[in-house]
């Protein structure tokens, strides 16, 4: 009886893997024979899961070696990525060690892009931590090349994978491309991309790029302006403050971010709010006075507490301007925002009011527990000590106690008269 022979052609992927592993050590033109035999099998319109149901069962190398070719080749199609998540899952979760082998084996950085669609297609932990881990041992040079190719995408979870393996590597050469699709974003749908895109960006800002952000600060868009502004004030250098002291004055679209990272320098020590400061006065003290002073004033009488508080900050550096005292001095008396009201007293002292002295014993003499617990309390008990000397302390401290106790009777007598209708019931 004659045996039929079965040509390579006419063999299952099974049995060409099968005899794939007979000649991979004895024949080499029929084990390329082979090898290209399969991959002419694998990439057959819709024979890929079953294909690499099979190759799920090959060992490390030969699956490298299909990985490879399916990420070369199929990089653009999301139907056979996720095929190779499935896939790659099943095998995670029947053998890690041997799954890890198999990734690692691929050593093609033109895979790159690939493996980033994977992971962003995922939604296994196992999966996606595998394959960054594997990403992360190739030189950067390539994983920026493949965090390019993610934001240039049109797929928004490519996108955002790309950014968040961006925010790992922090590469100060990724600025310049992340920012131009920053700035491409749609305030609306591009929400989530543009927080992950900012985010970036200020991560990797280091002291080298303060150039950089000087320039972004100067920008004639408004949305790199603000950037700007979030970057100087995560970096916290004063260098920028004559930078931040011009958006504040001139700029309506950053200027609270502006005022907001000045007064954290302040806050910080990094720079004064005093006659004489270089940092801050150097705008300041050159802007002509006029137009100044009407920038000035509208800070300190605005709705933003914000604007108020730096307002009185830059009055500070002008001790011997004093056409604003007035309401200056109803800020002291009356507003409810602890740190504005601080500021407006600061610059009275630099006035040298004798009101200063009164409002702090109307601070201190308040008996409601929100006040006596703030800061607002502890800073005019300060202020007390270097107002009044030991000779008069007691005097003051007992005219307090007793205005104190005054208005704790009047609110007594408010309460029982506002629920004395409760006893007619």
């Amino acid at each position: 009886m004659n045996s039929q022979v079965i040509e390579p052609e006419e063999r299952s992927p099974a049995e060409l893997f099968a005899l794939l592993q007979l000649q991979q050590d004895a024949d080499e033109g029929g084990y390329a024979q082979t090898l290209a035999l399969l991959e002419e099998e694998a990439f057959k319109p819709g024979n890929l899961k079953a294909f690499l149901r099979v190759l799920a069962d090959q060992p490390p190398a030969i699956r490298a070696h299909f990985y490879r070719e399916i990420c070369l080749k199929r990089r653009n199609s999301t139907g056979a990525m996720r095929s190779l998540e499935k896939h790659l899952k099943w095998c995670f979760n029947r053998d890690r060690k041997e799954a890890r082998a198999s990734l690692a084996a691929i050593a093609e950085p033109k895979a790159l892009p690939a493996l980033f669609r994977v992971v962003s297609l995922t939604g296994d932990s196992v999966v996606a931590r595998e394959i960054i881990a594997q990403i992360k041992n190739y030189p950067v040079e390539h994983q920026r090349s493949a965090v390019l190719y993610g934001i240039r995408s049109k797929d928004e979870a490519l996108q955002a994978f790309s950014l968040h393996m961006a925010r790992r590597m922090r590469d100060p050469t990724l600025i310049d491309p992340i920012l131009k699709f920053y700035l491409q974003l749609d305030e609306g749908e591009g929400g989530k991309l543009r927080v992950a895109s900012q985010r970036v960006l200020l991560e990797t800002l280091t002291k080298e790029e303060i150039p950089r952000v000087k320039k972004w600060l100067r920008d004639g868009d408004a949305t790199v302006r603000l950037l700007g502004v979030r970057a100087a004030q995560r970096l916290a250098d004063p260098s920028f403050t004559p930078e931040l002291v011009s958006l504040v004055l001139v700029d309506p679209k950053s200027r609270v971010p502006a005022s907001m990272a000045l007064l954290a320098f302040d806050e910080m020590g990094l720079i004064k709010f005093e006659p004489g400061a270089q940092e801050a006065g150097k705008v300041i003290c050159r802007a002509k006075r006029e137009p100044l002073l009407k920038i000035i004033d509208g800070f300190i009488i605005s709705e933003n507490a914000t604007l108020r508080e730096i307002g009185l900050k830059f009055l500070q550096l002008l001790p011997e301007e004093r056409s604003l005292e007035t309401k200056v001095l109803k800020i002291a008396e009356t507003d409810r925002v602890a740190p504005v009201r601080m500021a407006a007293l600061d610059l009275l002292i630099l006035y040298g009011s004798d009101r200063v002295l009164s409002i702090v014993m109307d601070i201190l003499s308040d008996p409601t527990e929100s006040v006596r617990q703030s800061s607002m309390a502890r800073y005019a008990q300060g202020l007390l000590q270097e107002l009044v000397g030991p000779e008069e302390r007691d005097r003051v401290e007992q005219v307090i106690r007793q205005r104190k106790q005054e208005r704790e009777e009047a609110i007594n007598r408010f309460v029982g008269d506002f629920e004395s209708w409760r006893e007619q019931l």
